[in-house]
């Protein structure tokens, strides 16, 4: 049974795309070196490159599928501990950065809360700024996507779903011995929104897509006679949101759940048709 396999260059050129996925861009680039994965390399990674039976042919389909499965394995481990050193590293700074703000927070503060050395932190974030900015979206987009659940919710009607999703909130500040908030996206625009225009940019990208889920759900709520017809959906979403916002700080400052309360009264007063 004769195998005849092709080394020439044209060949390993005009497969090293697909070379590349199965060895990565090192050993499809034509260095020197003939280990198994440089000469599986030289070989084309279409079976028109191995003239063999059928039999041969699926060893070496198999050969192929392996390999390639193994390597896989290996890269997708090393993208799960980089994405784990990352994610230390957001969790830790961030709540540092709740804690004390942009400005009392230190990089080496961040990288000892996750257990990391301190130049762990420049491979992943170009600087504090950057940091800070993937930091509100760590912290908000699992919040972002819970609320949108909430307000998805089809067993309620829009105005129902609202109306429970800010009662339930009210409900979890009120179970605690002193209610207190933490705003991460108010106290770092507070700190930094004028003086870093992408963190500006970052925070307000975000009040945004909350704002807009909010505003999709008074539209159905609207469709569906719950509001009055002349309400601008976008308008409203972004007064609710800002009174909100502000019923947490007065709460804060209180140190007591009344002005939340209010919010409610307020609200269930304010979606009517």
């Amino acid at each position: 049974m004769k195998v005849v396999i092709t080394t020439d260059r044209c060949c390993v050129k005009k497969n090293r795309a697909q070379a590349r996925f199965f060895y990565g861009p090192a050993r499809a680039s034509g260095q020197a070196g003939l280990g198994p994965a440089r000469i599986l390399c030289r070989v084309s990674c279409t079976l028109s490159a191995v003239k063999v039976d059928s039999a041969l042919s699926l060893v070496f389909i198999v050969f192929i599928f392996v390999y390639q499965q193994k390597l896989t394995g290996r890269i997708m481990a090393g993208m799960n501990a980089i994405q784990d050193k990352r994610a230390r590293i957001l969790a830790s700074g961030t709540a540092v950065m709740l804690r004390k703000g942009y400005n009392g927070t230190g990089v080496q503060e961040i990288t000892q809360g996750a257990g990391v050395p301190k130049g762990s932190f420049y491979h992943y974030f170009e600087s504090k700024e950057d940091f800070a900015i993937q930091a509100l979206h760590y912290y908000y987009t699992p919040r972002i996507e819970r609320f949108a659940d909430a307000l998805n919710a089809s067993q309620l009607s829009p105005r129902e779903r609202i109306l429970r999703c800010y009662r339930d909130l009210v409900g979890y500040f009120a179970n605690q011995e002193q209610p207190s908030h933490q705003c991460f996206i108010g106290s770092l625009c507070h700190e930094m929104a004028e003086e870093s225009q992408p963190i500006g940019y970052a925070a307000s990208a975000i009040l945004q897509r909350s704002n807009q889920v909010l505003a999709d759900c008074l539209s159905e709520a609207q469709a569906a006679g719950e509001i009055a017809a002349d309400q601008d959906p976008a308008a409203l979403a972004g007064f609710v949101s800002a009174a909100w916002e502000g019923a947490l700080l007065r709460m804060k400052a209180d140190r007591q759940i009344g002005p939340l309360r209010i919010f409610i009264q307020q609200l269930e007063r304010l979606l009517q048709p």
